[in-house]
């Protein structure tokens, strides 16, 4: 009768043809005669699991009393599950397969149906402790969980199946996906776990999200083994239409995802994956052509690592405030991880529009209480860096990749086992490093009194590796972000006039707030909820401070940069002068690689030199011992020298020198109203000094005199290295800087 159209069911109900009621009576009574003899209990354990499933979609029926009667029969068959081996797991695992069917498939239940099922089986959880029997504790207490997972399951199904199927709703079906993920997971339930795997792949590939598709599909691969002695039924809705040995699936996955992660130029973690695979097929398949391939493939994408610039998404934090928005987002904020060349601009429009009727908060200042109270929906967007944690980037830590830096969604199941034990959480993203504290030292280590410009804790770690895996590792395998905000406080001891710039500098103070997130990014969601929020305030001379000793950083780099350049030239110059050179033999050219975005904005210190040698000079070269210097490691081409005795004035020319200049034009003629001069007359007056120490930041004046001292040699330098390289046209600039 439940599928009968409006008026057949009505007919049928007048005939009296609905028997559902009497008909669930019937069955229970049956079942109830069944269990009162010894053997009858032993025929109602045969039927167990298969009837467990019937006799749930039964109690989806919104028939009241064939309902009500199904509801027993469900609970029977757990009581019988539990008194023949102490636990119901059989039955848990029928209910959490069938439900997933009755929920997704046949589209059956809603949130009453979630109510009513929950609230049935737990009273009569709690009527089976009252009984005078020594198992009805532990029998309560299993049934408790049961009853919470079972809740938990149909509120992510319901979710997630409730979903509008407009691509506008794609973060939020995502967000419920891996929340029904990880519930899974940690329950054990590999089937429906990996249904929702798959689920999650396809949605990242439709939205063009390579790398959060390859980590999703990676968890699925995750599960298996390499062994060549278990079989796999197929799995034709997936991919795998044939049985397939352990081995061979696993495999298939792997490849797979390199192939995701390559699309998506994520080198660093497809380098790890294909190295597992080359292990396997040298220790444990010895397939050594298959290793062969695997190898060169591995070495084109260690390749690609250095030798291809790749610019990496920006990352912004969302705040969602409102009653208009639903439970699952109200009051939260999320960082997310912007689309490809994707500015703050076109991310405000695609945000807003997911969210009809939404506003856009125009102040990055927390939100008032009219905000989050209000009835409306109130969106707030701020672009936020990532910071490198350093405390993770040590050896012998979880996490492959150099140092242990790169982590994976982890795929191990649980806690679930069959009696069920444990509490169920629904999210798993953190580490248990996620609670350390977070020190301002961390996220501004020039405040350091005891490091030098030079050395912080990050660049320590980042100079190891070349520019091109630094400038991944800046952006990437992060779940720690700051964004800054300016605040101005009157600062009072002072006898300047009010009209003095100075006064600026005095009273300009900044607030910065550091956000921890669940998850580290790439993970598999786009978006990861905010779990840790910390703020600092920054006094003016501490950002005094930490805009020299940042100058400084960045001049030390561009040093590092164009000493190399600076002995190309001399080399070059004195080649020339030994040796005439024929139109034929081939020119040190340098080829300067255009820096990230992500590189060109960061505070971090300068990366170890960048200049390598190409052995592409002939043998017989007369210049054989003149490296062919090549700015990034890329291989230039052969350039002829002219035999005139113009060779280093071509070398200039050839060398682009705009962005030591335009650092050194800024660092030496500072604007009027800022810069050192007004550093110095701001801070490393008397007065401030008096001020300084009553307030326990004299260090910090020392600091600051310190660092300015420091700036003043690094310049030094560099004007003599840019003395050296600059060509003939900037030369008046040149000699400008150095009057």
């Amino acid at each position: 009768m439940e599928r009968f159209g409006p008026l057949r069911a009505r007919v049928a109900h007048k005939l009296g043809a609905d028997v559902r009621g009497e008909g669930g009576e019937m069955l229970r009574t049956m079942w109830e005669h069944l269990s009162a003899t010894g053997e009858g209990k032993m025929v109602q354990a045969g039927f167990i699991p298969a009837l467990v499933g019937p006799f749930l979609q039964l109690t989806m029926s919104p028939h009241p009393v064939l309902r009500g009667a199904a509801v027993e029969l469900l609970f029977n068959t757990i009581e019988r599950e539990f008194e023949q081996v102490g636990h119901f797991g059989r039955v848990e695992v029928e209910c959490i397969e069938r439900m997933h069917r009755l929920v997704t498939v046949e589209l059956l239940g809603d949130e009453s149906y979630r109510r009513f099922i929950s609230d049935a089986l737990a009273r009569r959880f709690d009527t089976r402790r009252l009984l005078p029997d020594s198992s009805g504790p532990r029998l309560e207490a299993q049934g408790e969980r049961f009853v919470e997972r079972l809740d938990t399951f149909l509120d992510l199904s319901i979710t997630i199946r409730d979903l509008p199927p407009a691509d506008q709703h794609d973060d939020e079906r995502m967000a419920s996906i891996v929340k029904m993920m990880r519930f899974l997971r940690y329950i054990g339930r590999r089937g429906v776990y990996v249904k929702y795997v798959h689920k999650l792949v396809d949605l990242h590939i439709a939205n063009q999200n390579f790398i959060e598709g390859a980590l999703a599909l990676k968890l699925h691969a995750d599960l298996l083994e390499w062994r060549h002695d278990v079989a796999l039924e197929p799995l034709e809705a997936f991919g795998y239409p044939h049985w397939q040995s352990e081995f061979d699936r696993k495999e298939h996955i792997y490849i797979r995802c390199c192939d995701l992660l390559e699309r998506g130029q994520a080198w660093e973690r497809a380098a790890e994956m294909l190295s597992e695979l080359g292990c396997e097929y040298q220790r444990g398949a010895w397939d050594f052509w298959k290793l062969s391939e695997m190898l060169a493939r591995q070495s084109g994408v260690y390749a690609k690592i250095v030798g291809v610039e790749r610019y990496y998404p920006n990352y912004y934090r969302v705040g969602f405030y409102g009653k208009g928005f639903s439970t699952a987002l109200r009051g939260k904020e999320f960082v997310y991880r912007g689309g490809d060349w994707e500015k703050i601009g076109p991310f405000c429009e695609r945000v807003l529009s997911r969210y009809g009727g939404a506003s856009l908060v125009r102040s990055n200042a927390p939100v008032g209480m009219e905000v989050l109270h209000s009835a409306g929906k109130h969106v707030q967007i701020t672009s936020v860096k990532p910071v490198v944690d350093s405390r993770r980037w040590e050896t012998g830590k979880s996490g492959r990749g150099p140092l242990g830096a790169l982590h994976w969604e982890s795929a191990e199941f649980g806690v679930g086992g069959e009696d069920g034990g444990g509490e169920a959480a629904v999210g798993d993203g953190m580490s248990d490093d996620d609670e350390e504290e977070v020190p301002l030292l961390l996220i501004e280590p020039d405040l350091d009194p005891y490091l030098g410009t030079s050395i912080t804790p990050q660049t320590a770690v980042l100079d190891r590796v070349d520019e091109h895996t630094r400038a991944y590792y800046e952006s990437n395998e992060v779940n720690m972000f700051t964004f800054s905000r300016p605040i101005r406080k009157p600062f009072l001891a002072t006898s300047t006039p009010s009209s003095d710039p100075a006064n600026e500098f005095l009273e300009l103070w900044t607030e910065k707030t550091v956000l921890v997130t669940e998850d580290k990014f790439p993970c598999i969601s786009r978006r990861s909820e905010v779990v840790r929020s910390v703020t600092f305030e920054l006094s003016p001379i501490e950002n005094a401070v930490i805009a020299v000793r940042s100058k400084s950083r960045q001049l030390l780099e561009l040093e590092r940069r164009y000493a190399g350049v600076a002995e190309g030239a001399a080399a070059v110059k004195g080649s020339a002068q030994q040796q005439p050179v024929s139109a034929a033999t081939a020119q040190p050219v340098m080829t300067p690689t255009p820096a990230t975005p992500s590189s060109m904005s960061s505070s971090m210190a300068p990366t170890s030199p960048i200049i390598s040698v190409s052995p592409t000079l002939p043998p017989s070269s007369k210049l054989s011992a003149t490296p062919n210097y090549v700015v990034g490691g890329t291989p230039a081409p052969a350039q002829p020298l002219s035999p005139s005795g113009g060779s280093q004035q071509q070398f200039q020319q050839q060398v682009n020198v705009n962005p030591f200049t335009m650092a050194l034009n800024g660092a030496v003629d500072a604007p009027v109203n800022g810069g050192i001069p007004m550093y110095r007359r701001a801070f490393l007056t008397p007065e401030y000094r008096v001020e300084a120490e009553k307030m326990e930041r004299g260090h910090l004046v020392e600091m600051l005199q310190r660092a300015i001292e420091e700036q003043v040699e690094i310049i030094h330098r560099c004007l003599v290295i840019h003395e050296r390289i600059v060509p003939p046209s900037m030369r008046p600039l040149h000699e400008e800087l150095i009057g």
